[in-house]
């Protein structure tokens, strides 16, 4: 079975955005194409099904949930090793672009935790932004309720000077809306 195959000229019309754009993310390594990766002049790039999704899923994550793109580089680079590479428990999601229980039956989740503090620069405080935790969760909301309520609630705590903000990124429904917007199937 042949796998599907996009240029960056067919990623761009599918999800609406200039050709440009498709490069920039490409050349920031967002997304890094798994069919054929640019090896020099005038040789195109060739992206996977797996690749679409990603770029759905950015236009999706920086647009509608305000993600900066240093998590969303976090996070799709997690997607791809298919597991939470920092989390002292095993968290896997190897299937997350192939089965489609993500989003309906089970649940990926993103915890970003962002500390300001004043000694610190602006940069140091956007450089540790990325940083966070992947949960997968049941989607029935009160098991959920129960076992994360305290665990992925959204605030900003102060601390004396500091600020600890949570954001919560319910990735399986990010890949889902993604889906449907650009009319992509399962």
């Amino acid at each position: 079975m042949k796998m599907e195959e996009y240029l960056k000229s067919d990623i761009a019309k599918i999800i609406d955005r200039p050709i440009r754009t498709i490069q920039y993310w490409t050349d920031q390594k967002l997304v890094i194409p798994d069919i054929e990766p640019s090896q020099g002049r005038g040789k195109a790039r060739v992206y996977s099904k797996r690749n679409l999704i990603e770029f759905a899923m950015i236009v999706v994550m920086s647009s509608w949930s305000n993600v900066e793109l240093a998590s969303i580089d976090f996070i799709l680079e997690a997607l791809r090793e298919g597991r939470d590479i920092f989390s002292p428990v095993e968290t896997t999601f190897y299937d997350f672009y192939t089965n489609s229980e993500w989003g309906d039956k089970k649940e990926l989740v993103f915890v970003q935790e962002i500390r300001f503090e004043p000694m610190f620069d602006a940069i140091a405080n956007i450089e540790g932004a990325a940083a966070g935790n992947f949960y997968v969760i049941p989607r029935d909301k009160t098991e959920f309720t129960e076992r994360y309520r305290q665990e992925l609630s959204c605030r900003d705590v102060r601390e004396g000077e500091r600020t600890l903000k949570k954001s919560v990124i319910f990735l399986g429904g990010i890949k889902k809306i993604a889906l449907k917007m650009f009319n992509i199937p399962e």
